[in-house]
């Protein structure tokens, strides 16, 4: 099923691709599933459609990497958020750009009886969760100057996106979520900790997938959107 809609997008060549999703909970990406492969296939933009989904008064755009990634924020994510704005703007609704970071646990507090040597390492340790976090500071106010946006406007948790996007969707009453997805493989996907797959399967609104080109045409249109509001 997935291969033949992957053929049929390859050959359509759309800029954006609509399909309804109400798949199983994720699990270590060993379940089949077409939704995860057109996330990490699909050519085009994919906007996930949710039964339940709410009206669309907020947009809830993702932004920047988890620890251990390449770079904190990326043109992706510029590129992502412009997308939310766009779409924001056209029906009156808000973009709120969340980003979520892990800090690495402390090795001393990692086990029930920690020893001697592990305890004389929390400083050093500590000091790097410390470093972590200002340059993940330093990146979202690089970010809220590009787009002149107050630090504050950026939500900011640590932890992984897969846990901190749900929860935010719930707190902000998000009706969409932007964000954009990796092509990993099968195997890759058993090997790393991702989240894009997770976010489809934990949220209960509308999940948009975006694509590395630049293609914007399909995600705004002049016709009042279903699941907006109209723009006053």
């Amino acid at each position: 099923y997935a291969d033949a809609l992957l053929r049929k997008i390859a050959k359509a060549n759309p800029d954006l691709v609509m399909k309804r999703s109400s798949g199983p909970k994720y699990v270590l990406g060993l379940i089949e599933n077409p939704d995860w492969d057109l996330i990490r296939k699909s050519p085009a933009h994919v906007w996930f459609v949710k039964q339940d989904a709410r009206r669309l008064e907020t947009i809830l755009t993702v932004i920047g990497e988890t620890a251990g990634d390449r770079g904190i924020i990326s043109e992706s994510d510029y590129r992502v958020f412009e997308i939310g704005n766009t779409l924001a703007s056209s029906i009156g609704a808000r973009n709120v750009p969340v980003h979520s970071y892990e800090v690495p646990k402390l090795n001393a507090y990692t086990t029930y009886a920690p020893t001697l040597v592990d305890a004389t390492h929390v400083p050093n340790q500590m000091e790097s969760c410390d470093e972590i976090a200002r340059m993940h500071g330093l990146a979202i106010q690089k970010f809220a100057k590009q787009f002149e946006i107050g630090v504050d406007q950026v939500e900011v948790a640590n932890g992984h996106p897969a846990d901190i996007i749900p929860e935010k969707v719930k707190s902000l009453n998000a009706g969409l979520v932007i964000t954009s997805a990796r092509n990993l493989g099968r195997w890759e996907r058993l090997l790393r900790s991702v989240a894009a797959e997770r976010i489809l399967s934990s949220v209960n609104c509308d999940v948009i997938y975006v694509k590395e080109d630049e293609g914007l045409s399909a995600l705004v249109g002049e016709e009042e959107p279903r699941r907006g509001v109209q723009k006053p």
